[in-house]
C-alpha cells in the first residue's frame, strides 16, 4: 500500500519528467535555432516549470490551502534555486566529463526535481505525509 507522499511523489515525477521532456524538447529548438546552449537550457527550463506548476498544483497537491498566486510565487521561488543551479551544472557536466548535453541536463534535473518536490511538498503546500 502506498502511502500519499509516496503517492504524490510519483505523480510529481510523472509530470516532471513530461514536462522534461517538453524541456528538452525547447532546448532543442533553441539550439537549432542559433540561441546560445546555456540561454537555451535556462529558457527551457523556465517554461517547462511553469508548466510543471500548473499540473502539480492542479493534480498533485490538490487539498493544499494554498493559494494559486501564493504556490506560484513560492513554485517559482524554488524554481529560481533551480535556475541558478541548472544551467551552471549542465554545462560544467557537459565541458568537465565530456557529457552529450542532454545527458548531462537529465542527471541535473533528476537531482534539482527531487530536491523541489521536498521542497514544494513540506513548505510550499504543506502536505506533509499525510
Amino acid at each position: 500500500m502506498r502511502t500519499p507522499i509516496v503517492k504524490r511523489f510519483f505523480g510529481y515525477s510523472f509530470i516532471g519528467v513530461c514536462t522534461f521532456i517538453f524541456d528538452l524538447l525547447l532546448v532543442y529548438l533553441g539550439t537549432q535555432i542559433g540561441l546560445t546552449e546555456y540561454f537555451s537550457v535556462v529558457f527551457g527550463f523556465l517554461i517547462a516549470v511553469s508548466l510543471n506548476f500548473y499540473l502539480s498544483y492542479r493534480f498533485v497537491f490538490r487539498g493544499t490551502e494554498q493559494t494559486v498566486t501564493a504556490g506560484y510565487l513560492f513554485f517559482m521561488g524554488i524554481a529560481v534555486l533551480g535556475f541558478l543551479i541548472i544551467g551552471p551544472a549542465t554545462v560544467f557536466l557537459k565541458e568537465a566529463f565530456s557529457l552529450n548535453l542532454y545527458f548531462a541536463r537529465t542527471i541535473v534535473g533528476g537531482i534539482v526535481g527531487t530536491g523541489n518536490f521536498v521542497l514544494n511538498n513540506f513548505l510550499n503546500f504543506k502536505m506533509g505525509t499525510r
